[in-house]
């Protein structure tokens, strides 16, 4: 969320993606013949990303598209030498001249699936508990955005999307009450870490465990924070119900305000990309949908 935030943000532009040819080519020669099937695949939002067969394994292949993205780099190997090394992460730092980059090594996993509510939390559990065994000082996050900048963002979004006639009047009352109240939820909560951009397409399958990948937008957030950002995705509606609320140790009526806002800053990043005009639901039935459960 945080990347995508500052990437549809005027305000904090980013440099031009450099050329992916020269950066596969440098990738190409640090190994020296042994990476093979060097294949570009979609890219993260702020990154480049290979598929390659190194040795005869299949092995996954991620830098950085400008220099400010080196230190999330860093910061995310860490993060998944703690909760996932049987991802076999690593960096690799391409030799001196011009060209000095990281880049961060993996497994390749199965493909995402369509999981449950029940398998997410289990999910959130099990990397918590990890990082709670874990010293948390390795993870510079110092100078990262936490979970404040999404809430002081969410005042700007609301201001933006009622300038484009995007909400009505009465989602636009719900919105600032939601916002007041995930301000006050931070004021007594102990932040945590979390993984940022807990969807769908960051989480694969290692043999039938679900696995989190793409720890680049990991923040200081609070507890529940994950689970309910997985929840407002499109292909996760079925799951905005009661039942599947209460879980994460706040109140119902808690919970739902952390999504009303995630959902609002979701849809001023697809307003500030254009994506928002091939959306199936408009902004203001995405977030009426959500303060609608109860």
């Amino acid at each position: 969320m945080i990347s995508k935030l500052l990437t549809s943000n005027q305000t904090y532009p980013l440099e031009l993606q450099p050329e992916t040819t020269r950066l596969q080519n440098a990738l190409l020669e640090h190994f020296d013949g042994k990476l093979q099937s060097l294949v570009r695949i979609a890219d993260g939002t702020s990154g480049l990303s290979f598929i390659g067969n190194l040795d005869g394994q299949h092995r996954f292949f991620k830098t950085y598209s400008n220099e400010s993205g080196r230190d999330s780099l860093l910061r995310e190997c860490t993060i998944l030498e703690m909760v996932s090394p049987q991802l076999e992460p690593r960096i690799i730092e391409l030799d001196p001249s011009a060209l000095s980059r990281l880049w961060l090594q993996t497994k390749v996993l199965d493909p995402a699936i369509a999981a449950t509510p029940k398998e997410i939390l289990r999910l959130i559990q099990d990397y918590q508990v990890q990082l709670d065994l874990c010293d948390l000082t390795t993870v510079d996050l110092s100078r990262a955005p936490n979970i404040t900048y999404l809430v002081n963002e969410a005042e700007l979004a609301l201001a933006e999307l009622i300038q484009g006639n995007f909400l009505a009047t009465s989602t636009i009352d719900v919105v600032r009450s939601s916002i007041d109240r995930l301000r006050t939820i931070i004021q007594s909560s102990n932040l945590q870490l979390c993984h940022g951009d807990l969807g769908p397409k960051n989480i694969l399958r290692d043999a039938s465990a679900p696995v989190a990948i793409d720890w680049e937008d990991a923040f200081f957030g609070i507890n529940g924070y994950d689970y309910l950002y997985w929840l407002t995705f499109y292909e996760n509606r079925k799951w905005l119900q009661q039942e599947y609320l209460n879980v994460t140790g706040l109140a119902i009526a808690d919970e739902i305000a952390v999504m009303i806002v995630i959902v609002l800053l979701k849809s001023v990043i697809s307003v500030r990309n254009g994506s928002h005009t091939r959306n199936a639901l408009s902004i203001n039935d995405r977030i009426t949908e959500v303060f609608a459960i109860v």
